[in-house]
């Protein structure tokens, strides 16, 4: 019987995927779990392992497609079955020639007419990376038309690369099926060094008018596409903004036995542990114990009911840069100790930024710890990881006058928790109580017990 393949949930509220790079073709042999397809969502780019050893019958969706979760994206059959049929091959052929078909010419926009667009595309390939990218990366190659991946052009575009230039002049070399550009050789490209900004013709360095009036051109603006991953985490958080009414709650912790533990003991742990010692795993186990003593806060809404839970699944939200972020989730965080939660955290937040996780280890969050605190932030109100009720944003740890019971001022180390969370569910009362918890942790630095 032929198995098919078909595009899982890779994540809550996730309803689709896009096909970046199928790694298998049609009449390819293919092993049980080897790598069949890369799919990017809001939340990661994963590769997909083969359901089942056997040959490719039949591939239903093209590289750039969008596809609902649930959707057969190919068939394989046994080997005793043979590969693709005449029909299949057909079926396939005819999908990739209508997404071969070039739309309507777009209409020229005024920004196509600024003085001096053609002949920016002109200049001398040193100044490629900071040329404003195209709107679309497609060009063509003997009279046919070039195609890149979704991912391969996300790149391209974060980057300010034009990829046909590149291309053109040999400056990418395409080392996929039919000389395609992949991912990689974007990525070696981007590895070399670039020019210094002295190092540029003088023909085309920036000047400054020497009025008070600036003249803005084309080289100040930036054109890029709302597409891949930042399309995608785009929808997701406008859906759970406009469907759970966010409340934010905001109280202080004095974490300054907290910074002179870290303070002492970073050193050692590094040596000993092998492991940085950050603030965030306190966060996280401070957060657990609250959970467990508030579940309301640790819950979600599904249909007509209201599902409280009594074990944690830590998702924690990690930065990918201009890409966009990740939340991998550590599984029964309240159960395990200190050191347990900031190895896995290192080694999740290692893999995230690496593009590595796999999609059970983005599922499953039942609630989201966010810490832009990290860049500086002293205040945030995060937008809930929906389908959960709750995320909590903590906040920079900074030195501040504090007036004692006694009256006393005392310099200490002060920072802000911010719980955003889901008012159908959560009532102001629960909230405080949650965080009052917290603070309680952290403040009488309740972590070894």
């Amino acid at each position: 019987m032929p198995t098919d393949v078909v595009l899982p949930q890779l994540g809550e509220s996730v309803a689709e995927g896009v096909i970046t790079r199928w790694l298998k073709h049609l009449g390819d042999t293919v092993a049980m779990d080897e790598p069949l397809v890369e799919i990017a969502t809001d939340k990661v780019n994963v590769e997909l392992p083969s359901p089942a050893a056997g040959i490719i019958k039949e591939l239903r969706a093209e590289e750039g497609e969008t596809v609902p979760v649930e959707t057969v994206i190919a068939v394989i059959a046994s080997a005793d079955e043979g590969g693709p049929t005449t029909d299949s091959r057909a079926a396939n052929a005819a999908r990739t020639a209508e997404a071969a078909i070039p739309g309507p010419a777009p209409e020229r926009s005024a920004e196509d007419e600024i003085p001096g667009r053609k002949k920016s595309l002109e200049t001398d390939s040193t100044v490629t990376r900071n040329m404003p990218v195209k709107p679309h990366q497609t060009g063509h190659v003997n009279g046919e038309k070039r195609h890149y991946s979704p991912l391969v052009r996300r790149i391209a575009e974060e980057n300010r690369l034009d990829l046909d230039r590149l291309v053109d002049q040999g400056e990418i070399r395409g080392s996929g099926d039919g000389d395609r550009i992949t991912k990689q050789d974007v990525l070696t490209f981007l590895a070399q060094p670039v020019p210094s900004r002295q190092e540029l013709p003088s023909t085309i360095q920036p000047s400054n008018p020497p009025t008070a009036a600036k003249t803005h051109t084309e080289d100040d603006i930036i054109v890029m596409p709302l597409t891949g991953m930042r399309k995608l985490i785009a929808d997701h958080v406008t859906h759970s903004a406009f469907t759970a009414p966010h409340v934010t709650t905001v109280a202080q912790a004095d974490v300054t036995k907290l910074v002179a533990f870290r303070t002492s003991n970073k050193e050692l742990w590094e040596k000993e542990e092998g492991l940085k010692l950050t603030y965030t795993p306190f966060f996280i186990k401070a957060a657990s114990d609250a959970l467990l003593a508030f579940p309301m806060v640790n819950s979600s809404i599904e249909g007509e009911n209201i599902i409280a839970r009594k074990f944690v699944n830590m998702g924690v939200a990690v930065s990918l840069g201009e890409g966009g972020l990740i939340v991998p989730v550590i599984r029964h965080a309240h159960s395990k100790d200190l050191f347990t939660i900031a190895r896995e955290l290192e080694d999740l937040a290692g893999r995230a930024r690496k593009g590595q996780l796999q999609p059970d280890e983005i599922r499953g969050g039942t609630f989201t710890i966010t810490n832009p605190g990290v860049f500086g932030a002293i205040i945030s109100t995060p937008i809930i990881n929906s389908p959960q009720s709750a995320i909590l944003g903590v906040e920079a740890i900074q030195k501040m006058p504090v007036v004692r019971d006694d009256d006393s001022i005392a310099i200490r180390s002060m920072m802000y928790l911010c719980l955003s969370y889901d008012h159908r569910v959560i009532d102001g009362e629960t909230a405080i109580k949650f965080l009052q918890h917290m603070r309680g942790t952290l403040e009488e630095f309740r972590f070894f017990k």
